[in-house]
């Protein structure tokens, strides 16, 4: 008799035991796939950061070498939109290689 009684309480008991492990690694589990997620948000922004800045490189090179034609555009009395056609860029770019060359002569001025 106590032993089948001792027998009933363990099979009670280790499904409940059981239940408990389970729970406590679904704990764990949860807590890691939120680090993972977070890991994998961070990526993604530094992925696009880096794509953005690939891309901010890429237009300042360009406007470095068109510095020197845009300039010699100017001086010859050329408009904005002129010289945008005919360098096949937009406006805006020529306003901005414009600023770099104004930037460029006054360090070459400070240096001076």
């Amino acid at each position: 008799m106590f032993i089948s009684s001792l027998m009933i309480t363990m099979l009670i008991s280790l499904p409940i035991l059981i239940i408990i492990i389970l729970i406590y690694n679904n704990r764990k589990l949860k807590s890691q796939n939120k680090k993972i997620n977070e890991i994998l948000a961070i990526k993604d922004t530094t992925i696009s950061n880096y794509a953005s800045s690939r891309v901010a490189v890429k237009d300042v090179i360009e406007n470095f070498f068109a510095i020197d034609r845009v300039v010699t555009l100017i001086a010859q009395g050329k408009s904005r939109e002129d010289i945008a056609n005919e360098l096949n860029i937009s406006i805006e770019r020529v306003e901005i290689i414009i600023k770099l060359s104004r930037l460029r002569d006054n360090y070459k001025n400070s240096k001076i």
